[in-house]
């Protein structure tokens, strides 16, 4: 009877301890902040801001979610501030799913602003505000990756007139200025394509093929007076029976991972 006593007032013991101690909880538990997404869709001059939540979480709704981009401060400074939102709109690409996102112009970044030429790494963090006044922080850096070559300037004419002579040839000296944030190593190649732009088809100039620019500093072959300095040179013979009219030149620069920007300028050829 003793050890039935004893063993009855043990058992209770425990039943006591587990029904007023809380619950262990796991990360999950405490932390409503999956995940923090960062895009940097260069040609667009964007930035496209994400993270995913738990919603509800514990039982709380959430109220709303802000973001404050710190740039390349290392959150040594003031943040701008953006509300993240899960509508569809405004760069959220489906409504409902619980990514809370935004997309902002590089123009509309005021207090941390990055630009074309920058390569390093940008610190974001996240505030998600819950019921209650319950509010989780979390924060994460990314890197600005490859950045894109660019265009710097243009030296070309936008009016041409081809020779009349059967047989005969005008020069054109054409000069287009590039750079790349990763450096002009980087840089793998500048050329461009004629286009007719009322039918966009490829005139015969270079067979179809692009028109390459050098910069190795050689005048003789391409009209380029300094080697390495970011302008792109080229000699382009206009032949007598060039094709007239409003074409499109579609420059393009290229870097060595692939990465490219084009642009296009309006040459008017008269007969």
């Amino acid at each position: 009877m003793l050890y039935k006593k004893y063993k009855l007032i043990f058992l209770g013991i425990i039943f006591f301890y587990f029904q007023c101690s809380s619950p262990t909880q796991t990360l999950d538990d405490v932390d409503p902040i999956k995940s923090i997404d960062f895009n940097y869709l260069q040609d667009d001059e964007e930035i496209y801001l994400a993270t995913e939540l738990k919603n509800p979480f514990n039982g709380l709704s959430l109220r709303y979610v802000r973001l404050a981009w710190h740039g390349q401060t290392n959150f040594s400074s003031p943040g701008d501030s953006f509300i993240l939102a899960d509508s569809g709109k405004s760069g959220d690409i489906l409504k409902g799913d619980n990514i809370f996102a935004v997309s902002k112009k590089l123009s509309s970044i005021i207090l941390n602003p990055i630009s074309l030429s920058d390569t390093n790494k940008i610190y974001i963090k996240v505030i998600a505000h819950y019921e209650n006044g319950n509010s989780f922080i979390d924060s994460s850096k990314f890197s600005l990756g490859n950045l894109w070559p660019f265009f710097t300037s243009f030296e070309l004419p936008e009016t041409v007139t081809r020779p009349s002579e059967s047989g005969s040839a005008k020069l054109i000296n054409i000069k287009v200025g590039v750079d790349d944030p990763n450096g002009l190593d980087d840089i793998q190649w500048v050329g461009f394509l004629s286009y007719k732009n009322e039918n966009n088809e490829l005139t015969p100039l270079n067979n179809g093929n692009y028109v390459f620019l050098d910069d190795s500093g050689d005048t003789l072959h391409y009209g380029d007076e300094t080697a390495n300095d970011g302008i792109f040179s080229g000699l382009l013979q206009l032949p007598y029976n060039a094709t007239t009219g409003n074409l499109d030149w579609k420059f393009r620069v290229q870097d060595r991972n692939g990465a490219f920007r084009d642009s296009i300028k309006k040459i008017e050829v008269l007969p």
